[in-house]
């Protein structure tokens, strides 16, 4: 081998060293993990909820641009303000909103009206987002559109994936093996492992949008779900969402 090819390897292993240090330096926190990245801004809103306090979230408008702006849009418009959490499923998630019958303006929701589409958002269901405990979602329907009169949180515990994986253990199955013969969704181990660290509904993942993650009050999703538990009538409402 000659001198000069030695030189080029040699420079060529440094460059390549020097690349992978730099990668593992910039890289995100949490394992590179867009939705607990503390690093990057976002913009943020503060759900204050009547009698139960605040949940703060970041709003990801790069990786949901249309879903993510319409949300900030009727936070702004004050659009949510007193609306109820209409579903709760505990230890799940909580909706909350407008219900499928209730009316828009007068106008029937389900309906392709003016009105109605106001509250649509055409969504990506960017792969860098993923339904953990906290994440903030809409539905989406065939076409990929999502409805903004409702939303959803995910209240999931890690303890909580870990009893029901244990469920599915116990009837013979993997939850890899639930999520991908159920829900015709293909998810590596590693991915499923991120779920058993920060709980979450992986069966929902890649069948959801998902545009917001909350970074304060998560204790707060948990005071309502124990509260629906004591008493399933309850009526909880959102006082406000405060934008930055």
């Amino acid at each position: 081998m000659s001198f000069n090819i030695k030189i080029s390897l040699k420079a060529l292993c440094i460059c390549l060293l020097t690349m992978i240090m730099l990668v593992g330096c910039s890289g995100k926190k949490n394992g590179g993990l867009v939705q607990f990245d503390t690093d990057a801004e976002y913009s943020t809103v503060k759900m204050n909820i009547t009698g139960y306090g605040s949940i703060s979230f970041r709003i990801y408008t790069e990786t949901e641009p249309d879903v993510g702006s319409k949300f900030l849009e009727l936070c702004e418009s004050g659009f949510y303000n007193g609306k109820p959490f209409f579903y709760i499923v505990d230890d799940y998630l909580l909706m909350a909103g407008l219900k499928n019958e209730e009316t828009v303006e007068g106008e029937e929701k389900k309906k392709e009206s003016v009105a109605a589409k106001r509250y649509k958002a055409e969504a990506v269901l960017s792969p860098e987002m993923h339904p953990y405990r906290g994440a903030l979602c809409t539905s989406v329907n065939d076409e990929n559109v999502s409805d903004l009169s409702s939303f959803y949180i995910i209240g999931m515990t890690a303890r909580k994936l870990a009893d029901i994986e244990e469920l599915i253990e116990s009837k013979d199955r993997t939850l890899h093996d639930y999520i991908k013969f159920g829900y015709k969704t293909e998810m590596s181990y590693d991915m499923l492992e991120t779920y058993r660290e920060y709980g979450g509904a992986p069966w929902l993942d890649g069948h959801i949008a998902v545009f917001g993650q909350a970074y304060e009050g998560l204790e707060v999703l948990d005071d309502i779900m124990e509260a629906h538990i004591n008493d399933p009538e309850l009526e909880i409402l959102i006082k406000n969402i405060e934008t930055d």
